[in-house]
């Protein structure tokens, strides 16, 4: 049975009690999906409560900027310095295994060039992320969409982008993809 998210935010939000229970009882990428739907002072209630290695494994859902910005929330400067240890390892050991395989199916495999973009975001919450990543990298990224859940949708390409209104939600023009351009990396979750 599928949960429902919403009804999970509110709980959380709404019950500190039980706050921390049903945050742990979500999958890792319904934890990153939800955390990133609540308040900040919510945000930083579980940042405190949470132990390393559960922040870890969320913010390994979550993608470098966004994850940059729920730590830096964490005042505890050795604590955050702990996690930053523990994210570049895994990261190293996932590019580690990822070198495993032939250079050439590497690069197909791994891709940092994307924003990854909920599917109730708007065609003008799309631009403005691509306008983001452009200014920061030089490069014109591939739109990658999930769902509340936080599983990968498909994707949108920046040809059908401007072909539909600002106020068009990504959900209707969003192209499933069977392959999972987020293997290994992340990108940008906006």
């Amino acid at each position: 049975m599928e949960k429902d998210l919403d009804h999970e935010i509110k709980i959380i939000t709404r019950q500190p009690a039980e706050r921390l229970n049903h945050m742990r009882a979500l999958s890792l990428p319904e934890q990153s999906a939800v955390f990133q739907e609540l308040s900040p002072h919510v945000q930083q209630m579980i940042l405190n409560e949470f132990r390393l290695g559960e922040i870890v494994d969320m913010l390994d859902h979550m993608d470098p900027r966004q994850a940059e910005k729920v730590l830096s929330r964490i005042k505890d400067t050795k604590r955050r310095s702990k996690i930053v240890k523990r994210i570049k390892t895994e990261v190293r050991d996932k590019i580690e295994y990822f070198l495993r395989f032939h250079p050439k199916a590497t690069t197909s495999l791994i891709s940092f060039n994307y924003v990854l973009l909920s599917d109730k975001a708007t065609i003008g919450e799309a631009a403005d992320a691509i306008e983001e990543h452009y200014h920061d990298t030089g490069k014109f990224p591939e739109v990658l969409v999930y769902d509340e859940k936080g599983e990968l949708k498909g994707e949108v390409s920046i040809s059908t982008l401007v072909r539909y209104r600002n106020s068009f939600v990504l959900k209707k023009v969003c192209v499933t993809s069977t392959n999972n351009h987020l293997s290994g990396g992340s990108g940008r979750n906006y």
